[in-house]
């Protein structure tokens, strides 16, 4: 279980920055209005909807920061480890949680599909078997199996609008 979690949390998810992210919608507002930000990244974000390269060095500059990586980032933590009952003695049965906060580009099944891929490295490496939402992915052998299964499967929230007729009114509202 050690090497699983170890594997896990070793392989990050990628950052991603398209154009479904209101993130991307606060930085251009930001770099068209704020006339403190730093000029290369500026043009960057202003580029970042329609060039590649700027686009990544925009998400290059947003993962340089915790507090700004994970809006860009599918983010993973193993919260809770559970097994054994006394000293001295290997558990029977050791589970673990991971929670996810998914990136809204990104679904459960991509989380879901990362996590049974690091399982089944480890399937393979001590010759265990892997049964996912009750059906059976490898047989379970000798050795014993993972039982993987999902607690909650919850799907990134709908993306607002980030404008529009109602932002026009908002806006206009404090304005006057």
């Amino acid at each position: 279980m050690a090497q699983l979690i170890n594997k896990i949390e070793e392989r990050d998810f990628s950052p991603i920055l398209t154009n479904m992210n209101p993130v991307l919608g606060q930085l251009y507002c930001v770099a068209e209005h704020s006339p403190t930000i730093d000029k290369s990244i500026k043009h960057d974000i202003l580029k970042a909807q329609i060039d590649a390269n700027a686009n990544q060095n925009v998400v290059e500059y947003l993962s340089k920061d915790k507090e700004t990586k994970f809006l860009i980032t599918t983010s993973q933590a193993i919260d809770v480890i559970e097994g054994g009952v006394k000293s001295n003695a290997l558990p029977e049965h050791v589970s673990i949680v991971v929670n996810s906060r998914i990136a809204v580009e990104e679904t459960v099944d991509t989380v879901v599909n990362k996590i049974k891929g690091d399982i089944l490295d480890i399937t393979k490496k001590f010759d265990l078997g892997l049964v996912v939402d009750g059906e059976e992915v490898v047989p379970p052998t000798t050795n014993g199996y993972f039982n993987y299964s999902l607690v909650e499967k919850l799907e990134p929230a709908p993306i607002s609008p980030i404008n529009g007729e109602s932002w026009n009114v908002f806006g206009g509202s404090l304005r006057y």
